[in-house]
């Protein structure tokens, strides 16, 4: 999932580097990334984009495969408009259904696309599976300390960050 943060002046939802080059490039991710609830519109309001169109083809261009969206999704209205006028490429449109449709058929939701819902409630309710929730949350805590004015950050003093 793209976040609401920026990273190099660039919101995560419509950052190339961050979301092909760094995290499928580098990571090897090879499955879909969605962004954030409304965070394709967001870059409207961040001033980011001029209007939706704009936002859904940064971020379907950025490595977005699927738009999360509370009512109608910025892509949903404008992305056919677009990708007629040549922006994005049909490829893009193309790669982003592809990952989505892998993915779907790896899991088997074409077969079974509803979920069991006393398997779920059994699966979500498992001590087990709490407790290796719990510890994720712990160790993925980090703790700020501010030893020798690092805070606030200026460039060069966090990886990436130009």
């Amino acid at each position: 999932m793209s976040s609401y943060t920026d990273l190099n002046d660039l919101p995560a939802a419509a950052n190339p580097w961050l979301l092909n080059d760094v995290l499928r490039g580098q990571m090897e991710f090879d499955g879909w990334v969605v962004s954030d609830a409304n965070d394709v519109k967001n870059l409207v309001t961040q001033h980011f984009a001029r209007d939706e169109g704009d936002a859904a083809v940064w971020a379907l261009t950025a490595g977005n495969n699927m738009e999360m969206a509370f009512g109608p999704a910025a892509s949903a209205t404008t992305v056919a408009r677009s990708v007629t006028g040549g922006r994005p490429p049909v490829a893009v449109l193309d790669t982003a259904a592809h990952r989505i449709l892998t993915t779907r058929f790896a899991m088997g939701l074409f077969e079974n696309a509803f979920v069991d819902e006393a398997r779920a409630t059994g699966v979500l309710a498992d001590p087990a599976h709490r407790n290796v929730a719990q510890e994720a949350a712990e160790r993925a805590l980090v703790l700020l300390k501010n030893d020798e004015a690092a805070l606030p950050c200026r460039p060069g003093r966090i990886a990436g960050w130009r």
